[in-house]
């Protein structure tokens, strides 16, 4: 497992979301637009000098912020926490 330093956040990408609560489907081409700038991760290490509100939480960021990296046959991304720009309780 990935042990974060500074303020890096280790996070496991969420999918992006292709279909609304009623179940309409999303285009793709909409999926670029304001929404699309935005990721989100589930936070699963955070380095001794992030805020500790961030592990185990959603967080939202930049698309693009973060570097990619496969661990142990899996997908993650790195993101230092000052590049986040919010915490998400919802869905």
């Amino acid at each position: 497992m990935l042990k974060p330093v500074s303020t890096i956040l280790v996070l496991k990408a969420l999918a992006v979301e292709t279909e609304t609560e009623s179940g309409l489907f999303i285009p793709v081409s909409a999926q670029d637009t304001v929404e699309g700038i935005f990721e989100r991760g589930v936070c699963i290490a955070a380095g001794p000098d992030a805020h500790p509100d961030f592990l185990n939480q959603q967080v939202v960021f930049a698309h693009g912020t973060g570097f990619p990296i496969k661990e142990e046959g899996e997908d993650f991304i790195l993101v230092d926490a000052e590049r986040c720009f919010a915490i998400s309780h919802g869905a």
